[in-house]
């Protein structure tokens, strides 16, 4: 079963499918709706213990069957029946195979990655004419807009959670004098910083770099003010001087030995996880979680010793000189909702459709959504951020404030080719980074796989 990308990141939907069924009660009565969980096997590699038992999947689903949906149907009536899919490809699979035999899922939770071909009218309904005006408003500025171009109008998929991909500082094997006094760095200081671990901590790194076109790679796009797309358009070619700047800086960071770098063809972003666990990395790009975590997850897993342990804070990416805002990944789990008229007619029932819109809103922003995620705050999961404004945590206040300040980065995720971009991408970047390559060359034979071979 293929492993999951980061947010992300986690990067997870829920997708909506006015489905099966011929239950006959108004919204209220007994209705139930068939909801497809896809699995985390992801989570017990980044977070589990060393043995898995820290984080135990079945346990986890488990909760969500025993606590969550039952107090979704004590609430509303609504009945729920999950069943867990494969993760990644898997998923995909499953819910065409339940579309194509005209018994598609009422409601399923899926990668967001994965989900670029169900975002078009041709199969999902707008919320905007199901959902009150008002419930948008709960959205921290940009989640929404960052997988629905036209917001204003159509909204087709929703976030469930939030990731700001920011960094967290091991602020153990810092020199005291880089240590920001708030939360922002220049990149000269962040130079400064992969010289002195270079010098000083022979086996450890200033940062990490995936060679893929994951979280930590884009962060880098976005403090270099890289726009990735442009009229919802492919902007990655050698015309895009932000974009030469940012492959040359990348394979300077590879040259000079400051970082960790991921062979090209590994494909998980998760190999970042065990590095910054072990207390390697001085500063990781990545998702906001690790501030949480800190060291305690590496003698969890058995990768340190408590007495190995160090200390970590949350801090924003490297200022690049020129570029006023640092666009931030964040809210690849998302919500959409097949219109299953194209499945059953327009007799389908109304009751159907009431309540899987009512779950929708549940599992994005409801009380069991909330909770949900409050608990796994407290567990030794902690992975899941709530895109409501939450003023719970302090972190979760800096994560919004960057938000609100530098909005949300657009790397594709509501494309249909998605994947594509990606695979590309990360040829793309081992040619640079690893190769040498020229970066206008590389980004040009990129642009042109995408626009030329692939169709885009």
């Amino acid at each position: 079963m293929k492993k999951l990308l980061a947010m992300a990141v986690l990067l997870m939907m829920v997708v909506m499918t006015f489905a099966n069924g011929n239950e006959e009660a108004a919204y209220g009565g007994a209705v139930t709706i068939n909801f497809a969980k896809q699995g985390a096997d992801w989570m017990n590699d980044w977070w589990g213990g060393a043995d898995g038992s820290e984080i135990s999947i079945p346990e986890d689903d488990k909760w969500f069957r025993d606590y969550v949906m039952p107090k979704f149907t004590e609430r509303t009536g609504i009945e729920v029946t999950i069943d867990y899919l494969g993760e990644g490809d898997d998923t995909v699979k499953e819910l065409d195979l339940r579309l194509a035999s005209n018994d598609p899922y009422d409601v399923a939770w899926i990668y967001g990655g994965k989900a670029g071909k169900y975002i078009s009218s041709r199969f999902s309904v707008n919320l905007r004419e199901h959902i009150e005006a008002e419930f948008f408003d709960q959205y921290s500025a940009g989640q929404i807009d960052a997988f629905n171009p036209n917001s204003a109008e159509e909204i087709f998929i929703l976030p469930t959670t939030a990731w700001a991909f920011t960094g967290t500082a091991n602020t153990s094997i810092w020199p005291e004098h880089l240590i920001p006094e708030g939360n922002s760095w220049t990149l000269a200081e962040f130079e400064e910083l992969a010289e002195y671990v270079k010098a000083n901590y022979p086996d450890k790194s200033a940062t990490y770099l995936s060679i893929s076109m994951s979280y930590d790679i884009i962060e880098w796009a976005s403090a270099f003010g890289v726009e990735m797309f442009k009229d919802n358009k492919p902007n990655l070619n050698s015309d895009n001087a932000n974009a030469v700047k940012w492959l040359e800086y990348l394979r300077k960071m590879y040259v000079n030995g400051w970082v960790q770098a991921a062979d090209p063809a590994e494909q998980n972003w998760g190999t970042l996880m065990p590095i910054f666990q072990s207390g390697s990395l001085a500063f990781s790009a990545g998702h906001i979680g690790f501030a949480f975590w800190g060291a305690q997850s590496g003698i969890d897993k058995g990768l340190i010793t408590e007495d190995e342990r160090f200390d970590t804070r949350f801090i924003e990416f490297p200022t690049v000189p020129g570029v006023a805002a640092r666009p931030v990944i964040a809210g690849p789990d998302v919500i959409y909702a097949y219109d299953n008229r194209i499945v059953h007619g327009d007799a389908l029932g109304n009751a159907k459709i009431e309540a899987a819109v009512e779950l929708v809103k549940e599992l994005a922003v409801g009380d069991s959504h909330y909770v949900y995620m409050r608990m796994q705050r407290l567990s030794p999961l902690k992975g899941q951020f709530s895109d409501r404004k939450d003023d719970s945590y302090p972190v979760f206040m800096q994560m919004n404030q960057i938000m609100s300040d530098n909005g949300v980065y657009d790397w594709g995720m509501s494309k249909v080719w998605f994947q594509q971009h990606r695979d590309v991408g990360r040829a793309m970047l081992a040619k640079v980074i690893l190769e040498g390559e020229d970066a206008g060359d590389a980004l040009d034979w990129y642009y042109d796989q995408i626009t030329t071979e692939l169709g885009y």
